[in-house]
């Protein structure tokens, strides 16, 4: 016994598709140094094989175990019977981008295009390229931060008017 518990698998998605995902990095276009990070979830093309995307990072889960992988496949081709719904996703205070993944998936399964946004201070936040941002003590100090609001409508922005 290593006395590091181990989580239970996440449920398989509801829906028939498969499901692909994504994470992707943008700048705020008010601070260009702060970085902001997009999880997307979306239906991938039939027979995407690859990785399975992992839930979580050690960080973000503070020591309550190893996360499991989720029923998604990582960077798959997005399948090409679009155009598919958009869900912009703004996870819990505190959370992560990824907690919603049982969610996320199930949507995407049945066809839509989920985008969970990382804010970046408030939450565990890891980037593309594997660093991780820590929460900021002054986002955990308060209960509400505007801030976060803001921030989630720069990211939609960015996405909007960035061509894939």
């Amino acid at each position: 016994m290593t006395g590091r518990s181990v989580c239970p698998p996440l449920p398989q998605p509801l829906g028939q598709r498969p499901v692909g995902l994504r994470q992707l990095q943008f700048c705020d276009p008010t601070d260009r140094a702060i970085p902001l990070s997009l999880t997307l979830y979306y239906p991938a093309a039939p027979g995407s094989e690859g990785p399975a995307a992992p839930y979580a990072f050690p960080e973000a889960l503070s020591g309550l175990g190893v996360a499991p992988d989720t029923a998604c496949v990582q960077d798959a081709p997005l399948a090409g019977d679009g155009p598919f719904p958009l869900v912009l996703l703004s996870h819990g205070y505190l959370t992560f981008a990824m907690y919603n993944s049982v969610l996320c998936t199930d949507l995407a399964s049945c066809g839509y295009v989920l985008a969970a946004i990382g804010h970046t201070g408030e939450a565990w936040v890891r980037l593309p390229d594997g660093t991780v941002l820590p929460k900021e003590q002054k986002y955990i100090d308060y209960v509400y931060e505007p801030e976060a609001l803001e921030q989630a409508g720069r990211l939609l922005d960015e996405v909007t008017h960035t061509p894939p």
